[in-house]
């Protein structure tokens, strides 16, 4: 699997991933409008994405009836002006309704 970051100016990047569904990360400050999510945001969406897709293929394999699906995922990490700023938890809920 390959994939290619370009730097388009700034702290934006745009990203092509081997689906060739393009987009763009972006952290900007001074108010201007982002191009795109920000790495750590993306970090947890694809964390949550990649569980989620792990789940309803099991729940799908034991032939679980399916209604609704969600997962809410929320990260913490250290004050701004502290470098490096990893996640130091994060915690994520998988809300699930269906039959049985």
């Amino acid at each position: 699997m390959d994939a290619e970051l370009v730097w388009a100016g700034g702290l934006r990047f745009d990203a092509e991933p081997p689906s060739g569904f393009s987009f763009s990360f972006d952290s900007v400050d001074g108010g201007q409008q982002p191009a795109g999510p920000s790495p750590m945001a993306m970090l947890l969406v694809s964390l949550a994405a990649c569980t989620a897709m792990d789940v309803i293929s099991i729940l799908e394999k034991k032939r679980q009836k399916i209604t609704s699906y969600k997962v809410r995922i929320s990260g913490e990490r250290p004050a701004a002006g502290e470098w490096p700023r990893p996640f130091n938890r994060i915690v994520i809920k998988h809300i699930v309704g269906g039959e049985n």
